[in-house]
């Protein structure tokens, strides 16, 4: 990657407003905040006056998203762009808090540090609930196993699979309801723009852009719980051409189950190649990056080495 490609997509970050129908609560912005597990000596990872970033096209699709949320419930906003430094100093907690390792990126992998991944969830708008959360099963950044050391582990024998995870099927029709709800809204935003969002399959908060054509697989997993509630493995496919021929064959009329055709109010329509965007086609941004075009994120606090510094 060149310097002048580092530069084009530190431009391409825009700010999220708040709005009427969008909640900003960044998280790793207040040290206080009961979902804040990164925070040092009192510090937050993010100084207080932290916007959210994200790429414009996934900026255009929480705007989507928020246009097509329900009246009574508003979209909240917890992290988008995340600094390579950020990453690093969140290594510093891994051990203590136990993080499996497919729940925290390494230092310049994943969406976050390029603003192609979104943290999120839905909240009440009023009626007695305002701004509460609707029930996801855990909050915000909960790294918790199923592993019977946790209070909620009451299976025999524990599955193993962190109480996050989207297929974590224990948690009872509300919390499957509410999932697949922010799950379906965010797909059809993604679809209104002609490209999908890949879940993390992990942590059911993070909608972001695929990795690879081989992330696609879990594009189509993220589908099947949508169309007909299947939290099996994700298909087995490598490339576009195989994520086309499974959709063609599985997301038809005559297979789609009836009560289920509301969710995207059409049959949805695969995605062409070329608007599907890959987040490793892009590199991964430094809190340096983002200062050049006028954003600062990061907290004054003992500085961690940026494992992707580079030079013009």
């Amino acid at each position: 990657m060149t310097f002048h490609q580092y530069k084009a997509l530190a431009e391409d970050l825009h700010p999220l407003q708040a709005g009427d129908k969008l909640d900003i609560e960044t998280v790793y912005a207040d040290p206080g905040h009961p979902e804040n597990v990164f925070v040092l000596n009192g510090t937050a990872l993010y100084r207080a006056e932290a916007a959210i970033l994200l790429c414009q096209k996934l900026k255009v699709i929480v705007e989507r998203a928020v246009e097509l949320t329900p009246a009574d419930s508003v979209l909240r906003i917890y992290d988008g762009f995340r600094p390579t430094e950020a990453q690093e100093a969140m290594k510093f907690f891994k051990k203590s808090l136990n993080i499996p390792e497919d729940m925290l990126s390494e230092p310049g992998q994943g969406g976050h540090p390029r603003g192609m991944a979104v943290d999120c969830a839905l909240v009440h708008k009023e009626d007695g609930y305002a701004r509460r959360r609707y029930d996801y099963g855990t909050g915000f950044d909960d790294f918790a196993l199923d592993d019977g050391n946790d209070f909620r582990s009451l299976n025999e024998p524990p599955s193993g699979v962190a109480f996050a995870d989207r297929n974590f099927k224990h948690h009872g029709f509300s919390v499957a309801h509410n999932r697949l709800r922010l799950e379906a809204l965010m797909q059809k935003a993604a679809l209104a723009e002609e490209t999908v969002l890949c879940p993390l399959p992990s942590e059911w908060w993070d909608f972001r852009f695929p990795k690879n054509e081989a992330d696609l697989k879990y594009v189509l997993a993220s589908f099947n719980r949508l169309l007909f509630n299947d939290y099996g493995p994700a298909p087995e496919i490598e490339t576009y051409e195989a994520f086309t021929d499974y959709w063609h064959e599985h997301y038809t009329p005559q297979i789609i189950p009836a009560e289920k055709r509301f969710i995207f109010g059409t049959t949805p329509k695969v995605p062409p190649r070329e608007k599907i965007i890959f987040y490793n086609d892009h590199p991964p941004l430094s809190e340096k990056d983002v200062n050049a075009v006028g954003y600062k994120i990061l907290a004054d606090r003992p500085k961690f080495p940026d494992p992707f510094s580079k030079q013009p």
